[in-house]
C-alpha cells in the first residue's frame, strides 16, 4: 500500500473522529464528492509508476586479455610480464575482500570469441603494441600486416567489440598496449580511451642508472578526490612511463590522474594515467606503468592499478581503495 493512501486513510479517521469529515462534506452537499475524492486518491496509487532505480550489477564481469610474452623476448628479464601481471589482478581481483562480487575471466595469446562479452563491465588489455609485425595486440591486428583488417573473422570480431563499447563496456588498457599505429587503431582508442601513445609525438623516458629506457620515477596524485585514488599514496619505483600522450583535439575529455616529471633532462609534470567518461555511460583508462613486473608487489602501485579496473567496471570503489594481498611471487 503506497504512503499517500497511508496517509489518507490516517488523516480520514483523525477528520471522522473529529466529527469534521462529514461537516465538511454535509456543508457542500455532496457526500457522493467524498467518495469520488477517495476513489482518486485510490487510483492513483495504483497508477502511479515507481521511479524507476538504476541497481548496480550484483556480479561486475571483468576480462583479462594478456599478450604472449613477446616484447621482452629474453624470458629472465621482468618486463613486459603480461601474463604473469594479470595473474596477479586475476587473483587480487578473486580473493580480495572488498564487498565486491567479481567474476574474471583471462584470455593469453587470444581475443574473446563473438558472443563471450555478454554482460561484460570491463575489458582489461596488457599487450605488446600494434607496431612489430612478430608482437601481438589484444584488439587490432599488427599495422605492418594491415590487410588483416579486411579478413573476414576479424571484421565480425571488430564489429562485436564496437557494439560492446558502443553499449557501454568499460575499457583499460595498460603499458605497450596503449601505443597504437594504424589509423583505425587510433580512432578506436580516442573514442573508447581518449588517448594513446602517438609514434613521433610520444616519448619513453630512460635514465642512465637505470637498465633500457627505464628510470627512477615518483608519481604525483593529479586528481586526488577521484576514486581511482582511494586509499592511493605517490610511490617512487624503477619505471618505463610513456609520456606526452596524444589526446585529441580537446585533451579536456580526459582526467588526469597520475603525473610523473618527465623527461629526466627537461623534467616537467606529464600525464601517465588518465581516465574518460564516455557519452555511452562506457568508461576508459590508460595507464603506461606496469613495464616491469615487480611494480605490481607495491602495495599502492597494486591498489591503484586494482582500482582503476573496477571503477571502469562501473563499480564503487571503497574508501579504503581495493585491499589485496600476496602471498607467492609469480615470477622469478
Amino acid at each position: 500500500m503506497c504512503y499517500l493512501l497511508k496517509y489518507c486513510i490516517h488523516l480520514y479517521a483523525i477528520l471522522y473522529y473529529n466529527n469534521i469529515f462529514f461537516m465538511i462534506f454535509k456543508k457542500n452537499g455532496s457526500l457522493f464528492l467524498a467518495w469520488i475524492m477517495t476513489a482518486s486518491v485510490f487510483a492513483g496509487c495504483q497508477s502511479t509508476p515507481s521511479k524507476p532505480t538504476d541497481h548496480p550489477p550484483s556480479t561486475y564481469k571483468i576480462v583479462l586479455i594478456a599478450g604472449p610474452n613477446d616484447h621482452c623476448s629474453d624470458n629472465s628479464k621482468p618486463c613486459h610480464k603480461y601474463i604473469q601481471d594479470l595473474l596477479i589482478v586475476r587473483d587480487c581481483l578473486r580473493e580480495g575482500k572488498n564487498g565486491i562480487d567479481i567474476d574474471v575471466q583471462m584470455y593469453v595469446g587470444e581475443r574473446p570469441p563473438i558472443g563471450s562479452l555478454e554482460d561484460v563491465d570491463v575489458v582489461v588489455v596488457h599487450t605488446s603494441a600494434d607496431r612489430y609485425a612478430h608482437e601481438w595486440h589484444g584488439i587490432f591486428p599488427p599495422n605492418p600486416r594491415a590487410e588483416e583488417y579486411q579478413d573476414a573473422d576479424y571484421k565480425k570480431f571488430l564489429k562485436y567489440f564496437d557494439a560492446k563499447m558502443d553499449g557501454g563496456m568499460g575499457l583499460v588498457v595498460l603499458h605497450y598496449a596503449t601505443w597504437v599505429d594504424h589509423p583505425i587503431a587510433q580512432d578506436r582508442y580516442s573514442k573508447w580511451v581518449g588517448g594513446y601513445y602517438l609514434d613521433g609525438k610520444s616519448n619513453v623516458d630512460g635514465d642512465s642508472n637505470t637498465p633500457g629506457t627505464t628510470a627512477t620515477e615518483t608519481v604525483e596524485l593529479a586528481s586526488p578526490e577521484h576514486p581511482i585514488l582511494n586509499g592511493v599514496k605517490p610511490w617512487t619505483s624503477v619505471a618505463e612511463y610513456y609520456h606526452r600522450m596524444y589526446f585529441g583535439e580537446d585533451p579536456n575529455r580526459i582526467i588526469p590522474i597520475l603525473k610523473s616529471s618527465l623527461p629526466k633532462e627537461d623534467p616537467k609534470p606529464e600525464t601517465i594515467a588518465w581516465a574518460m567518461e564516455r557519452p555511452d555511460g562506457g568508461r576508459g583508462f590508460g595507464f603506461t606503468g606496469c613495464h616491469n613486473h615487480e611494480n605490481m608487489y607495491i602495495p599502492d602501485f597494486r591498489k591503484f592499478v586494482l582500482n582503476a579496473i573496477i571503477w571502469t567496471a562501473g563499480a564503487e570503489v571503497p574508501e579504503v581503495g581495493f585491499e589485496s594481498e600476496l602471498t607467492k611471487t609469480y615470477f622469478k
